[in-house]
């Protein structure tokens, strides 16, 4: 007899319950909120919040809980807490019972089959929420104790794994960063050059004050087409979306959705390497737009199709050599919360002046000779990034395979 025949199958209310404990606003910390937004959408972590919320309390977590978003567009979020917190009313703080491990759960409720089976039974229109009844009552097995620990433990040392990868990725991301500043906003290996007086100041001999307009070739529109060949629209495509800027600056493809766009666009539209790609409308109240992505040939080779950028994002072309050493000055300007000033719209979904800003945002353009230096460096950091991202793909395929047949039972581990 195979074991899985042994096991439960159970409502989910007898593997894990609600917590309902709330806490005070007033005792949290921007570290140890947690909303919907600040939720990462990959499974396994947080990243900064956004700001606390006006409402005077929050639903109270402590480590061990599974906290899962309740709304849409943000189904699909989940984070195994490491740390005690509150978060908003949108989020689903679930315990689990005795008898239930508790990653096991977090796993569990990764699955793909709970989602589809939460966003099937959701309420609302036009921003559907889960129902905390129907979700209770989503029908999943139990294994034996020892089980779930053994399956949690494989699904968890590939995630281990994969957060390691993050770690060395952003790390590398803040060298650059690093270096970049110390170059271009401290001159410091261009002291002994000797400065000279500029519309931003002192600059070493030799630079130039250009705006950013005069290093780009070209800007261009992105497409969304359908999600299925129909028609005209029959070339298939992935496409950039602004939610994916991050992923992509992370050396990672992410979450890029396949397209199809009509073919007599994609000429003008598709993507090269050493594009730009530009958030134009989305953001938050404490995040801009103009979130940015550079397009590398280790992204464009690990796609099977062409690239383009949604019609939410614009896309530029930039004078040879000077596309990465533009992009870090994007980041730092980003950092520094200037592309808030170039906003239009103050309800809903905001807008990016990119015209404007290309022509009224300077930069002291060094020797072409200091860029392809700089290029060299960054490019040797740059495919550090995207063979760790890449390993990190391979790792998270296996774990999102091997999950539904370990949850369903389809699937043993050996045991002692």
């Amino acid at each position: 007899m195979r074991p899985e025949l042994e096991w439960e199958t159970v409502e989910l209310s007898q593997i894990c319950t609600y917590r309902h404990e709330r806490i005070e606003v007033g005792k949290l910390t921007t570290s140890n909120y947690i909303s919907t937004a600040n939720m990462l959408p990959e499974k396994g972590g947080i990243r900064a919040a956004d700001g606390l919320p006006k409402a005077k309390t929050a639903s109270k977590f402590y480590p061990g809980d599974v906290l899962v978003s309740n709304i849409r567009p943000y189904f699909k979020k989940i984070w195994l807490a490491t740390r005690e917190g509150g978060c908003s009313n949108d989020v689903l703080v679930m315990q689990a019972r005795d008898g239930t491990h508790a990653p096991y759960l977090y796993y569990l409720l990764s699955s793909d089959a709970f989602f589809a089976y939460m966003t099937a039974t959701a309420k609302g229109t036009k921003m559907p929420r889960g129902d905390k009844d129907a979700i209770m009552g989503y029908m999943a097995k139990k294994p034996p104790l020892d089980v779930q620990c053994a399956f949690a433990d494989t699904l968890a040392c590939l995630d281990r794994k994969i957060a390691v990868n993050d770690r060395v990725c952003r790390n590398l991301e803040e060298q650059a960063q690093l270096i970049f500043k110390r170059w271009f906003v401290d001159f410091a290996p261009f002291r002994s050059c000797g400065f000279v007086q500029s519309e931003l100041g002192l600059i070493p001999k030799g630079w130039q004050i250009v705006s950013i307009l005069d290093m780009v070739v070209s800007t261009f529109a992105g497409d969304w087409g359908k999600a299925e060949p129909e028609g005209n629209f029959i070339q298939k495509v992935g496409c950039i979306r602004g939610t994916d800027l991050p992923d992509v600056q992370q050396g990672s493809k992410g979450k890029i959705p396949v397209r199809y766009i009509q073919t007599r666009n994609l000429l003008g539209k598709r993507l090269q390497a050493d594009n730009l790609v530009v958030e134009i409308s989305g953001g938050s109240p404490v995040q801009s737009t103009g979130r940015i992505a550079r397009i590398s040939r280790h992204l464009l080779n690990r796609f099977d199709a062409d690239l383009i950028c949604t019609n939410f994002c614009s896309a530029l072309a930039v004078k040879s050599p000077y596309s990465i050493f533009l992009y870090h000055f994007w980041l730092y300007l980003y950092g520094q919360g200037r592309m808030f000033g170039y906003e239009n719209g103050t309800t809903g979904i905001k807008n990016f002046d990119l015209q404007r800003f290309l022509k009224n945002t300077l930069i002291a353009l060094p020797p072409r000779g200091i860029v392809e230096e700089f290029n060299e460096l960054m490019e040797a950091l740059e495919a550090k990034v995207y063979s760790l991202a890449s390993e990190s793909e391979v790792l998270a395929n296996l774990r999102d395979t091997i999950l539904p047949p370990l949850i369903s039972g389809a699937l043993d581990l050996p045991r002692d």
